[in-house]
């Protein structure tokens, strides 16, 4: 016997792809990532001086929970550091909202002071930028006299 109301896609099915979708959409994420000469970003570069120019990765954050962990390595000619090589941006549930991480490059002098402004050493170098063990961003720069 023949139905006549009409066919409707079942709906557990309707609901899981709704809900793949919304999740899909939720996880952490970086929104956009740079090179800069100041801590609050306003001046993005991909070149900097040997002297007297300060070096920042700047990362806008978005997303995420207190698991989320952006992770830096630096390659190139030089002995530059990292201000922090592992970054948990978010670190309660009350953090909320995209958040600008800034990630400082310095040298240590010979007294081994930190020297925010070099003498970098010249040459090409690049910030790889991981979010939670996978490889999100490199940001490739070049220091020059």
């Amino acid at each position: 016997m023949a139905s006549d109301s009409p066919r409707l896609a079942p709906l557990p099915s309707v609901l899981l792809l709704g809900l793949a979708s919304l999740v899909a959409g939720c996880g952490a994420a970086i929104d956009e990532a740079y090179m800069a000469k100041d801590s609050s970003g306003t001046i993005k570069a991909t070149t900097f001086h040997v002297e007297g120019d300060q070096i920042h990765c700047i990362v806008k954050f978005v997303r995420g929970d207190e698991d989320s962990r952006l992770t830096f390595s630096l390659k190139g000619p030089g002995d530059i550091q990292v201000s922090d090589d592992e970054i948990y941006p978010r670190p309660s549930s009350d953090v909320q909202g995209p958040i600008d991480v800034d990630l400082q490059l310095f040298i240590l002098d010979a007294n081994g002071k930190r020297d925010n402004d070099g003498p970098w050493l010249e040459g090409d170098y690049s910030m790889e930028i991981s979010l939670d063990d996978v490889l999100e961003e490199t940001l490739d720069f070049k220091i020059s006299p």
